[in-house]
This record gives C-alpha cells, structure tokens and sequence, in this order.
C-alpha cells in the first residue's frame, strides 16, 4: 500500500512540475524528484522487511511462553524449551572431561531408606503409564563418604503431616538411619539438593554443621512454597542462609574430587543431578529425573517434569554416561526404585552400599 502511495504522489509532482518549471530546468528537477522518490519507496520496502522479521517468534521470545507451567504429567508439551526450564548446555562429553578424578582411596556410596509407599499412582513416575495402575516406592537419600568429607545427596525428610497424608510406611529418621553406619548427624559436611521437594529437602534441619549446595533458583522457589505449607522447613532454608551454610550452584559444576552437580532436567524449574567419578567408574544419581529402573530400561521420562523437551535431553544424557567405558546403565540409581535395595549388599536395615572405596573393597 506505501509503495503505491509514493508512485501516486511521483507522477502528481511531476504533472504539476511540468506546468509551472521553465523547459530549461524541468529536465533537471524531474531527476531530482525521481531519485528522492525512489528513495522513499526503497526505505518504506526495508522498514517493512524488517518489521516482518520482528513478527516472527525469536527465541527469547519462545522462552517467555507459558508451556514450561503445564500440569505434571500433562501430554501436551512445548517442544520448545522455556527459559524457566533451560538448563545447563553442557554435553555429555564436556561433563566426563570436567570431572576430574576422585580422591586417592574413592568414595564409599550407600542409598539409605528412609521409608516406603506400597501404592502410589505410576503416572506420576513414567510418562504415558495408565491413571489406574499403582506401584510400590522407596524414599531414599545417598551418603558419600571420602576424601575427607562426608557428603549427602538429599537429607530425607521429617514431616509427620506428609507421613501421614503420603501414607508412608517402614518409617526410618535420616540421622537415625546415619548412625546405623558411624556417622552422627554433627559429622555431615555437606549436603547437595537436587531439588526442593519435600522428600528431597526435608531433612537438613538433622545437620547442624553442612553446607547444602542447591540452585539459586530453586532455594527461592522452596522458600515461597514453604512459608505457608511446611513453616518447619522454612525455618530450616532460612536458618542455613543466615550461618552461611548456603551456596549457590553452577548449572555445571565440579563440586569435589570427582562430584559434579548437572543442572538439566524439568522435574523442577532448577532440578540438578549428580555424577560421580568414583575409583570403580562413574555413577550417576538423577533423583526423580529419573525415578524408577523402568525409566531408563524402556527410555521413558518420568510423568512428573514441566519440559517434555528438556526431560528427553537429561535422559539421554544420562544414558549416555552410564553407557561409557567407565560406567554401565547399572551405574545409575534412580531415587524411587525399590529393587535397588535388593541388589546391592545390606551393610544395615534399610542401607546398602552401591560403590565402594579402595579402603572398605
């Protein structure tokens, strides 16, 4: 419409140039207008080029869509990753390069119970799975113990209201369960969090002098969901940021001789896994990225994840870890899968030891 605008506007110019201009210099003038008139038409076509490319959906743009809040579970998924759900851009490669190797004598890894659900809905846990159908669960955190430090993955949980309403059996106190196998409570160095789920984060009251390394975001995240919900809890997230025993983590980044932490996944919106680089190879501990063997025997992401996307991204580059020289499919212990407490040996009720260090072989 603007390019017919401008001709029309050219050819009424040069008529009424034509009347009044003396022969001598209308050529001259004409000319004149010609070329500010071609110019008008050329920047009208590139303002409109580039207010075409504007429309078109940029990524950042894409990032601000609403998908990344879709119901858990939900089939219908943005296959473009929000923002929200973004995480590290590392690949699997970069991660077994970066990990470093583990202290001299390794890590002694146990899984530790802390209690059971005989039914639970298996939609929630691998994706397509019939509403109907219910499987048994394990609640269980991880202790890491060498190089001078002993480090947990997760803390388990002490809420009695959510025993309670999870219907949770075979209940066992995280620092109870601890000192089944030496350790006190006082003795924890660290504490990494993979996310703030209550299973995941409820325990760090226990420990009185580790420091929890968790996501930024998801520290935030867990504070708002807390303050009305579990003000227990939130006194605890409060508590370690004010004695300084709170730090931040990398989307990617080397925490210890051989532990990393790998923010990827959409469970939540900052979720983090670990690797480990152990004497007997690399392991890995996905939490409820990956909660159940199923997920990884049939490459199934869990019905519980905010990104269809970026969960199938974190699943396979799980996968691809565990299928390493250094490492196996059966180097990967999902949080929730109850046979994991029958194939590795019992060193008490409730805890087996999944890898061993030079020291306890």
């Amino acid at each position: 419409m603007n390019n017919k605008v401008s001709i029309f506007c050219l050819k009424y110019w040069r008529s009424i140039l034509k009347r009044v201009l003396p022969p001598s210099i209308r050529g001259s003038v004409l000319f004149f207008v010609f070329i500010l008139a071609l110019s008008l038409v050329l920047t009208v076509c590139t303002n409109k080029t580039a207010n075409q490319g504007n429309s078109t959906a940029s990524p950042s743009s894409i990032h601000k869509t609403k998908s990344g809040d879709a119901k858990k579970g939900s089939e219908q998924q943005d296959k473009n990753i929000p923002a929200k759900f973004s995480q590290t851009l590392i690949g699997p490669d970069e991660i077994k390069q970066a990990m470093g190797d583990p202290p001299l004598n390794g890590y002694d890894l146990y899984a530790i119970k802390v209690g059971e659900k005989e039914k639970a809905k298996k939609n929630l846990f691998i994706r397509g799975a019939s509403a109907d159908e219910e499987i048994p669960l394990v609640f269980a955190f991880f202790a890491l113990i060498g190089g001078g430090r002993r480090i947990l993955i997760d803390s388990g949980f002490v809420d009695e209201e959510k025993i309670k309403s999870w219907k949770i059996i075979n209940y066992s106190n995280p620092a109870s369960q601890l000192l089944k196998i030496g350790i006190k409570a006082d003795q924890i160095t660290d504490i990494i969090i993979t996310h703030r789920h209550w299973d995941h984060i409820g325990g760090i009251s226990l420990f009185p002098r580790a420091t929890c390394w968790m996501a930024e975001g998801e520290y935030n995240d867990a504070q708002l969901k807390t303050e009305s919900s579990s003000p227990a809890l939130f006194t605890a997230l409060k508590q370690i940021k004010a004695e300084n025993r709170l730090k931040f983590t990398e989307p990617f980044q080397h925490l210890f001789p051989g532990v990393a932490v790998v923010r990827q996944g959409a469970h939540t919106q900052h979720f983090q896994y670990v690797v480990l680089k152990n004497i007997d190879g690399i392991w890995i501990l996905p939490s409820d990225e990956i909660p159940l063997d199923e997920n990884l025997k049939n490459n199934i992401i869990s019905g519980q994840t905010g990104n269809t996307a970026e969960s199938e991204k974190a699943l396979q580059t799980i996968l691809f870890l565990a299928h390493d020289k250094e490492g196996s499919i059966e180097h990967v212990i999902p949080s929730h899968e109850p046979s994991v407490f029958k194939r590795f040996p019992e060193k008490a009720p409730g805890i087996v030891q999944i890898s061993h260090g030079a020291e306890t072989k």
